[in-house]
């Protein structure tokens, strides 16, 4: 996948993240081709990331981000910005590989950290650590450490 059709993704999901839209808004906000937008949407799709569901409100289909996809980019927001993109990459990637302490400034509980940080502030537990980090990298692309 190039690096412009991730940055269309990453767009397309942010867009959905605020509000559930139709295709034509949604073409709107993300400023791509009808085919482009299309395709995009079918891949994203497939991955479970979003869901077309229908709105009697706005009496039509709309895209709708998934809920999963929702929790993690919530997620990986909070962390990022309560503790930085560098520690959040360092931390996500040490419980991704099982480790039980980093030390990066101070010395963190890798997963005592992220486990207690996720329940206190989205009340959620059972988070896999491998698809928050994916999720992660979706958002920000790799990053050096």
């Amino acid at each position: 996948m190039s690096w412009i059709e991730e940055e269309n993704r990453k767009n397309i999901l942010h867009c959905l993240s605020k509000t559930n839209l139709r295709f034509q808004e949604l073409l709107g906000k993300v400023e791509v081709s009808r085919a482009t937008l299309s395709k995009h949407l079918k891949q994203l799709e497939g991955k479970k990331a979003i869901e077309k569901i229908y709105d009697t409100k706005k009496r039509g289909v709309v895209y709708k981000i998934s809920e999963k996809t929702l929790i993690e980019e919530l997620i990986i927001e909070a962390l990022t910005q309560h503790i930085g993109k560098f520690t959040t990459v360092n931390l996500l990637e040490a419980n991704a590989r099982g480790e039980k302490s980093l030390k990066i400034e101070e010395f963190y509980n890798v997963q005592d950290f992220i486990n207690s940080f996720i329940e206190e502030m989205f009340n959620k537990k059972d988070i896999d650590p491998k698809t928050l980090l994916d999720s992660f990298k979706k958002k920000y692309g790799e990053v050096e450490v």
